[in-house]
């Protein structure tokens, strides 16, 4: 198993898609090297990650999903990881539900 799958939980133990393997890599990434996120980083993990499209804007958007648990985490560091999450995937908005 690759470590950076820890970072990933699926909730039917299916196999992870190429999109959520890229985002857990990416979270894996920056709990290893982020300055800010690496103090909160190694006990987040994520459910599933979706692509959606949006018509009007032409726009890509990935769906991260992750546990009601992390609710207070997230809010915290929400705006770096966000941005970061967008950093290492161009072309995609980066919503967290």
């Amino acid at each position: 198993m690759q470590p950076y799958l820890r970072k990933l939980r699926k909730l039917k133990r299916g196999k992870p898609s190429d999109l959520e393997e890229s985002v857990a890599k990416a979270l894996f990434e920056l709990e290893t090297s982020h300055k800010t996120l690496r103090q909160e980083l190694p006990r987040f993990h994520v459910n599933t990650v979706r692509e959606v499209k949006v018509p009007r804007s032409k726009k890509t958007v990935l769906v991260v999903f992750y546990p009601l648990r992390f609710l207070m985490l997230v809010r915290k560091v929400q705006r770096a990881l966000t941005s970061e999450l967008e950093k290492r995937h161009p072309g995609y908005l980066v919503m967290l539900v």
